[in-house]
């Protein structure tokens, strides 16, 4: 399975929207750490079907199994790796690490990118996921 880690503090964005589109082709799984500020829950009428999306708030991240939750501070991007633990307790097998507001467009190997990068980006591991389960 695969899956993608996020962190927010604020209703879903367009590009997360985009992102639960990609993570659908493949059955995939999006896992949202919340904090104190922020929705209470991450819901979107946009959102595609076949995308499993595990929002943990604040409240589900202290009554967790993990220890780390109770010892994070809250406010702060390292909440984010509940969102990691959560996706390997899951099962997953690849993750993929964005931002909320700034979800890395679906590059292709190939594309033109500024300085001559070449970063896989969530196609590539799109593809790399589908081919694995077959």
């Amino acid at each position: 399975m695969f899956a993608a880690v996020i962190t927010t503090i604020q209703e879903p964005t367009r590009g997360v929207v985009k992102l639960v589109e990609k993570l659908a082709e493949c059955g995939g799984l999006l896992v949202v750490a919340g904090d104190k500020q922020g929705p209470a829950h991450f819901r979107s009428q946009h959102f595609a079907e076949g995308c499993r999306v595990d929002f943990l708030a604040l409240a589900d991240q202290h009554a967790s199994e993990f220890d780390l939750a109770r010892k994070l501070p809250v406010g702060s991007y390292s909440r984010k790796n509940i969102a990691y633990l959560h996706a390997i307790a899951a099962g997953v097998d690849f993750l993929y690490e964005t931002d909320d507001d700034k979800v890395s467009p679906p590059w292709k190997a190939g594309d033109d990118l500024p300085h001559n990068i070449k970063p896989p980006g969530l196609s590539i591991v799109l593809d790399e996921c589908r081919a694995g389960s077959e």
